[in-house]
């Protein structure tokens, strides 16, 4: 007897594991009848567990699709969703961009704001390689025709935002991401809870962390254990993100390298640090410019350092030195492999 009660009670802690692994618990109450018809095929299939996950959860089905009548449902096609209404500013840049330019013409294929941003499976945006590869997913070419012309492409591909090049008339700044475990994995607040209080704390007179008080936080983490190998990954971003729906032709985009690779170029003037939130979405503090410029910044700009841009000499003149050495080593060895054929001969 005690055994078959061991056994039920098993059963139950079981269906109730099985019962909260499902998607469609955390939906709101109000969406889960939508949900009933359109995770099932016929419908317009929306998945459950994506859209569970997405930033849209708190809103439900009815806060982009008010207008739904379900006395009338589904034989009345909703209406196209106004994302303006909660996105006014995002809308406003994207009205001025190519891609609203192209469909104003006619072009459907075009991107709305739906192409980029999957309706029901809307992440944060920054969230790991999303905007690039939403980028790529269109114009998928484009990663072997900026390699016909510009130096280490790859690298200004990883480092570079899209539309940092792609959105010329805006303003880019450079953002420092804490990474931890030599750059392998991106620093979340979960894993240093309090962070904003701790930047905070540093940075009283709210100007941005300078050189000292970044080195302050970044020491206090590892030595509490939180972040064993703390390391500031730059990236050149677009100041408001907004802005990055501004997106010009290419006939128009960036190609000048001195916007990047001189001395006081523009992106370098602005400065934030990051770690991910718990949301996903990107949470950036304040720094001031001169973090770029100080001992740390050995670390912080190696993965995207601009030679001539950061105005750090010493680390000019050693990437400098790498080049040559780059250069010269294949043509020393050309020269010596003829020098001994003429002894030899």
């Amino acid at each position: 007897m005690a055994l078959r009660l061991l056994f039920a009670v098993i059963l139950v802690a079981a269906a109730g594991s099985a019962r909260a692994a499902d998607p469609s618990e955390a939906l709101p109450e109000e969406s889960k009848p939508c949900l009933a018809c359109h995770s099932a095929e016929g419908a317009p299939k929306v998945d459950a567990a994506a859209f569970a996950s997405s930033v849209h959860l708190a809103l439900g089905c009815t806060g982009c699709h008010a207008g739904v009548d379900l006395a009338k449902h589904p034989a009345a096609k909703p209406e196209r969703v106004n994302c303006a209404g909660c996105h006014a500013d995002a809308t406003k840049h994207y009205e001025a961009s190519i891609h609203a330019a192209q469909r104003a013409k006619g072009n459907e294929t075009a991107p709305a704001c739906a192409t980029c941003h999957t309706p029901h499976e809307v992440s944060a945006a920054a969230v790991g390689e999303g905007l690039k590869d939403a980028c790529l997913g269109c114009h998928a070419a484009a990663a072997d025709t900026h390699k016909k012309w510009l130096p280490n492409a790859a690298k200004h591909l990883e480092v570079v935002a899209c539309a940092a090049c792609h959105a010329p008339a805006v303003q880019r700044k450079v953002d420092l991401r804490l990474y931890d475990g030599g750059g392998q994995k991106r620093v979340s607040e979960d894993l240093v809870p309090g962070f904003a209080e701790r930047v905070r704390a540093l940075d009283k007179q709210g100007q941005g962390l300078d050189p000292a008080q970044l080195r302050n936080l970044l020491d206090h983490l590892a030595q509490e254990g939180k972040v064993a190998q703390p390391l500031l990954i730059g990236r050149i971003e677009i100041r408001n993100g907004a802005e990055s729906h501004h997106l010009a032709g290419k006939a128009t985009a960036l190609r000048d390298c001195q916007r990047c690779h001189s001395a006081g170029a523009e992106p370098f003037q602005s400065v934030t640090v990051s770690v991910q939130g718990a949301d996903g979405k990107t949470l950036r503090f304040e720094a001031q410019k001169e973090v770029l410029s100080s001992p740390i910044s050995v670390d912080s700009v190696r993965a995207f350092y601009a030679i001539g841009g950061t105005r750090i000499s010493l680390l000019d003149v050693l990437l400098a030195l790498a080049l040559l050495a780059g250069v010269s080593a294949p043509l020393v060895h050309l020269a010596l492999r003829k020098l001994l054929r003429k002894k030899q001969g």
